[in-house]
């Protein structure tokens, strides 16, 4: 989800994640070059966004705060696309309104909610929903990284909402945030159903005293066997046809080629580019390099990523 604001001389967008992309068009008709982050250009971010239709609600002491007044998106992966939300009238719902999602890609579609927490702490998650489904329930902070939005980019697991064909509350774990500042919380189905969900509100009450519920998703936890030394980038890595000493030793993300394949359907041709040292997996640090391979890279990387996997051929 997001907006754009055309002005005069520029086009500023924003995400519901909070990104911002601000381009001068006289100079840049072709819109390569962002300078969101240029200090000259804060003061007509400051004027474009109050342009903005969009903005994220005070959360009030109870912690409840209705679905339709968060900012919201849907997933949009390779193969995973067509799913969408929208409003709808509920004369069951807290303020006569819900957020319906039609999640009708199956597997690994999700409806995810951007909040902004003012301070740091634990957090319990409820809401009052109604799905046909169980899903997974999802959190993490707002990160700059466009993969965020993929479907199988590693967050933290809360916990489970069961299926319940009226709206109902459901409690969604528990959560620590170490940082205040905008969140996400992403409702994921996992089997392949074309259902609809229903959001009349979300509730995130702080309680310091409550036990976190969450874990890593994908993750599994690293031996005490320490993991070998790793090439700095993912383009000398690609290179490399050394294997790592122990799959335990690594906290792994894709167990195999299939399990890469299932989460980025499209991208199966990236998996020996990311698998640094050929041994059949993907843990969290070559996942990363990659991420920063693609921001060095940003439209190309696709291209230089084939260059790499060429140069490697016998």
């Amino acid at each position: 989800f997001f907006e754009s604001i055309l002005s005069n001389d520029f086009r500023m967008t924003r995400l519901a994640t909070g990104e911002t992309e601000l381009y001068k068009l006289a100079n840049d008709p072709n819109e390569f070059n962002n300078l969101a982050t240029n200090p000259e250009y804060a003061p007509v971010i400051e004027q474009l966004e109050k342009h903005l239709s969009f903005s994220y609600p005070e959360i009030p002491a109870d912690g409840w705060i209705e679905a339709e007044l968060i900012p919201a998106q849907t997933s949009a992966d390779y193969q995973l696309r067509g799913n969408c939300h929208y409003p709808l009238a509920d004369a069951s719902a807290s303020g006569g309104r819900v957020v319906g999602a039609l999640l009708r890609a199956g597997a690994g579609s999700y409806i995810e909610f951007i909040v902004d927490l003012p301070s740091a702490g634990t957090y319990r998650l409820e809401g009052t929903i109604a799905s046909g489904v169980s899903f997974s329930v999802l959190v993490d902070d707002v990160k700059n990284d466009a993969a965020q939005a993929d479907t199988g980019y590693p967050m933290r697991q809360t916990g489970t909402v069961e299926p319940s064909a009226k709206l109902a509350d459901a409690a969604l774990g528990v959560a620590r945030f170490d940082e205040p500042g905008l969140k996400i919380i992403r409702f994921m189905v996992s089997e392949k159903h074309k259902l609809e969900v229903k959001f009349d509100r979300l509730r995130l009450l702080r309680d310091d005293q409550a036990q976190v519920t969450e874990s890593q998703l994908k993750a599994v936890p690293a031996a005490a066997t320490p993991p070998a030394q790793k090439p700095s980038t993912v383009t000398k890595a690609a290179t490399s046809t050394a294997k790592k000493p122990s799959a335990s030793a690594q906290n792994i993300q894709w167990a195999s080629p299939e399990a890469w394949a299932k989460d980025r359907p499209g991208f199966e041709w990236v998996f020996p580019f990311v698998d640094q040292n050929g041994d059949g997996q993907i843990d969290a640090s070559e996942y990363k390099a990659l991420q920063q391979f693609r921001k060095q890279h940003g439209n190309s990387w696709k291209a230089e990523a084939r260059k790499a996997l060429t140069a490697t051929q016998p």
